[in-house]
């Protein structure tokens, strides 16, 4: 090598020509409706559009319904290369969810991107009790019945028998326990 050419190599990296350029495609996944209990995968793709390797240090998610299939981090991206992400939705409950995935790379101009994440958890609930039903007889009593449903799956407990006064919370959402006490029944002579 003379100078000249060693001259002339300093010039083009402290140029700033030599740079990784990522690119993400899309900026936002919508997995739309998605029945609770499944899941849906979706995919973007991430692009170096630069002159050099552009290294993707990590992948991260701010909520968990969200997750990242595959790659594993770190990667490398060659110039003009690109990797596919790959992303599923798993929802536990019957509402809108949403994320952040969060890019990290050695991009000088953007070393963190991020991608907007969402979807729904649909589907219908459906409640059992434990026990299923229970005879009030005559006399005082307390009890309580066990809620199973959905996560996510609200309910609404009303007594419409004046002996019956529910003692716990009214409402609730998912699995929960309500429980309940019943006055003796008096007759109209006071006894």
């Amino acid at each position: 090598l003379n100078s000249k050419n060693l001259s002339l190599l300093l010039n083009t990296c402290s140029g700033g020509v030599l740079a990784a350029n990522l690119v993400v495609e899309p900026l936002e996944l919508d997995f739309g409706g998605v029945t609770v209990g499944s899941n849906r995968e979706l995919s973007l793709t991430l692009r170096n559009t630069g002159t050099t390797s552009a290294g993707v240090s990590d992948l991260t998610i701010t909520n968990p319904r969200f997750r990242i299939m595959t790659p594993a981090t770190p990667f490398d991206i060659a110039p003009g290369g690109q990797q596919a992400v790959n992303t599923r939705f798993t929802p536990e409950t019957t509402d809108a969810q949403t994320a952040t995935l969060t890019i990290t790379s050695r991009d000088p101009n953007r070393p963190k991107l991020q991608v907007l994440l969402k979807g729904n958890g649909t589907g219908s609930c459906t409640f059992s009790l434990n026990p299923a039903s229970r005879v009030i007889g005559p006399e005082a009593a307390t009890g309580s019945f066990a809620i199973s449903t959905q996560a996510g799956c609200s309910w609404k407990a009303i007594s419409n028998n004046p002996r019956v006064t529910i003692t716990s919370s009214d409402i609730g959402s998912g699995n929960g326990t309500l429980n309940y006490s019943v006055t003796a029944l008096t007759n109209s002579f006071g006894t």
